[in-house]
């Protein structure tokens, strides 16, 4: 397997909707089953409008019947412009729910009237920050949001507006309930040895096969060899 990128290894791991509906429980709704992972719907990101540029950024956008969820992955350094990556790709998902109802977004601020009511029923975006770094201190960051920035119809709902981060190197992993736990597991053990993140990553990500050896004692006592398979024992990442 050839070597990847920390953020494209946890972007393949985390797409399992399982995975992804227990960090997100774990992390932000203190271990309660908040989202169903067998009511979660993939959603395509590659939309990009006139009026916001997509921020490029490995990620996974997730619905169900109530809300919007939004992983964003970082591995490594964290960039200067992770605030107002995560705000712009936010954004997008509210676009794309206005798009979806028949708004045209290649029109300027998609000639929203304040007044207008809309016809349907707006779902909140949730984010996670997904990092992985060797440092502790992950986060120092600029909190000041250019709100400038934001079509103007969109500005009001980000009185609210927040990012949620977890950093997995440092994480217990003992709220999580599927494999991902592991992965955790993983990382701590590489910050023990001292070993980088990326490497660490992609060392879990690798298949790992098991040597399985079948034997039994014949009439005579003596052990003989039936026949060994060998086997794959877990395949983290796809």
């Amino acid at each position: 397997m050839e070597e990847q990128n920390g953020s494209v290894i946890l972007k393949k791991f985390f797409k399992e909707p399982e995975r992804f509906a227990d960090l997100m429980n774990a992390t932000l709704y203190d271990e309660m089953e908040f989202i169903n992972h067998k009511e979660l719907k993939r959603i395509e990101t590659d939309a990009s409008y006139d009026c916001l540029k997509k921020v490029y950024c490995q990620e996974i956008v997730m619905e169900d019947e109530r809300c919007v969820y939004r992983m964003q992955f970082e591995c490594g350094n964290i960039r200067h412009d992770l605030i107002h990556s995560v705000m712009v790709n936010d954004m997008l998902r509210y676009i794309e729910q206005y798009v979806q109802h028949g708004y045209e977004a290649d029109k300027p601020d998609f000639q929203i009237n304040k007044s207008e009511k809309l016809s349907f029923q707006l779902k909140p975006v949730i984010n996670l920050v997904v990092c992985c770094c060797e440092n502790e201190n992950i986060l120092a960051l600029n909190p000041k949001v250019d709100y400038d920035i934001l079509p103007k119809f969109l500005q009001p709902l980000y009185a609210m507006w927040k990012v949620n981060l977890t950093n997995l190197a440092h994480a217990s992993g003992r709220k999580l309930k599927t494999d991902a736990r592991d992965l955790v597991y993983c990382l701590k053990d590489a910050r023990e040895y001292n070993d980088d993140v990326n490497n660490a990553l992609n060392d879990f990500a690798r298949p790992r096969y098991v040597k399985v050896v079948i034997r039994k004692f014949d009439e005579n006592k003596n052990l003989i060899t039936l026949g060994e398979e060998t086997a794959l024992l877990s395949r983290i990442v796809d």
